[in-house]
């Protein structure tokens, strides 16, 4: 989950780990209706056909139901409580030390380059 200054809301990306590698679903954004009551807008599900492709008939079979996004409401909006609670407790250290932050955005640039491979590779 990553909040970005400027926007109102959080992205939260999803990472399934598939026999094919790691499978990450972006697009998710979470915002905050008022406090400890998060929204969550999921892009429709054939923004990730690339990404269902990859996953075994198991997982695939899982991400299409009903169930699995009830899930990520309650898992997302339980991470997004908890993350809250924990910045309010860490946020002079992130300061002082900026690790966390390129960290973060490190891990963002490795999402995003993962799955632009995937989608040069898929197309050729």
């Amino acid at each position: 989950m990553k909040r970005f200054e400027g926007e109102s809301w959080t992205r939260v990306t999803v990472e399934i780990m598939a026999a094919s590698g790691r499978v990450f679903l972006t697009g998710i954004r979470a915002t905050e209706s008022r406090p400890g009551f998060w929204t969550l807008s999921i892009p429709p599900l054939e923004s990730w056909r690339d990404e269902i492709g990859r996953l075994d008939e198991v997982q695939r079979k899982v991400v299409v139901e009903a169930e699995f996004y009830e899930f990520l409401r309650a898992s997302i909006g339980s991470r997004l409580r908890a993350s809250e609670s924990e910045r309010a407790s860490s946020v002079a250290e992130v300061r002082t030390s900026g690790l966390g932050a390129a960290l973060s955005r490190k891990v963002d640039q490795k999402v995003q380059e993962s799955r632009s491979r995937f989608v040069v590779s898929k197309s050729a």
